[in-house]
């Protein structure tokens, strides 16, 4: 009797455990060795829980997307930026400030709207090209003495940044991505609008489209998930080679990023961002017509600073028709080397979709 019941409870501890199954590696990590379980068939088996991956970054950062090899993504995105009243330093400005520093023409806002294309390619298991397009509008709102406001239009197309994207670590839980860049002269350095007098005049330096030079965007991104929040870290930096063909040139600029993020659904993402800025001013010398006596915006040397936005976004999957997102900042911290347009709010609005 004893030998009997030894053996039925030998039988249910089998049974309870279920068949054995083998460990393989996981497809979805396309290529990384991740060890994952591989269910047995039948209906009475169970299904290993998935742990979450790492919410993407922002899609404010730039330049950060891995793509599986032979794969394309296509990404569109805009950005819009608004800027009220010039400042120098962190004070505020006002008009008659513009006029006792001897200028007869002071900024009072200005509205920079950027269209941007890009696509990506995975070349290999690791490294992904891309080339970016920019398309940039931009109006500026002056107070000229003895005329009164004037508006100033520029558009077109923006530089073009062409490179790739190292994967060094690409884990569903831990990425670390690298990027080295190119930018291409393919903006306007010489755009113009009418003057007050009526007459073609040189615009300042905010509504050039580009900046005449070959530069260098070089950055790395970070990511790491902690239960079901992801934290991330994103830098990059622009680097300016030479003086374009009116004889200045950019200062170099330097981007931070830091943020927290975590699904809400699982099709929709939250994120919490600290964006800092810095740029230095512009070297050379001032091109002709751009009249830097009269106006603070034209001069070369009063271009830099230095500027900390806190900002927000939200990120809906929408499976097969790609992704959205929506982010906003404000500015907490700017200074500037001015006379220098102040910023009031960025708003972006980009979708993206893999095939």
């Amino acid at each position: 009797m004893m030998k009997l019941l030894a053996l039925i409870l030998m039988a249910g501890s089998v049974h309870a455990q279920g068949p054995r199954v083998p460990m393989d590696l996981d497809p979805d990590s396309e290529g990384l060795p991740l060890l994952r379980m591989r269910e047995a068939p039948g209906k009475d088996s169970p299904r290993q829980r998935r742990q979450p991956a790492v919410v993407e970054p922002p899609a404010v950062t730039r330049y950060t997307a891995r793509v599986p090899k032979g794969d394309l993504r296509l990404e569109t995105r805009l950005e819009r930026h608004t800027y009220e009243g010039l400042r120098k330093g962190r004070s505020d400005l006002d008009s008659s400030d513009i006029v006792s520093g001897g200028y007869s023409v002071g900024g009072e806002s200005m509205v920079h709207t950027t269209r941007s294309i890009g696509l990506f390619y995975g070349a290999s298991h690791n490294v992904t090209l891309f080339a970016s397009v920019p398309i940039h509008e931009r109006t500026i709102t002056s107070q000229v003495v003895g005329f009164g406001p004037l508006d100033q239009t520029s558009s077109g197309i923006g530089d073009v940044v062409t490179g790739i994207v190292y994967a060094y670590r690409d884990k569903p839980n831990s990425k670390l991505h690298v990027h080295l860049g190119v930018g291409l002269p393919t903006g306007e350095i010489t755009a113009s609008d009418l003057g007050a007098d009526g007459t073609s005049e040189r615009l300042p330096f905010p509504m050039q489209l580009g900046g005449g030079t070959y530069d260098v965007h070089n950055g790395a991104t970070w990511v790491n998930r902690l239960d079901v929040w992801t934290v991330g870290m994103h830098g990059r930096m622009r680097i300016h080679f030479g003086e374009n063909d009116e004889g200045w040139a950019h200062g170099d600029s330097f981007d931070f990023d830091f943020w927290v993020a975590r699904p809400i659904f699982s099709f929709l993402d939250f994120n919490l961002r600290l964006h800092n800025s810095s740029w230095g001013d512009y070297y050379g010398t001032a091109p002709t017509g751009s009249n830097p006596d009269d106006n603070p915006l034209s001069e070369i040397h009063r271009q830099g600073g230095t500027r900390t936005d806190a900002g927000m976004g939200l990120a809906l999957d929408l499976g097969p028709v790609g992704r959205i997102s929506l982010d906003g900042a404000l500015p907490i911290d700017e200074w500037l080397d001015g006379p220098q347009f102040s910023t009031q709010r960025t708003l972006s609005l980009s979708w993206h979709l893999s095939f």
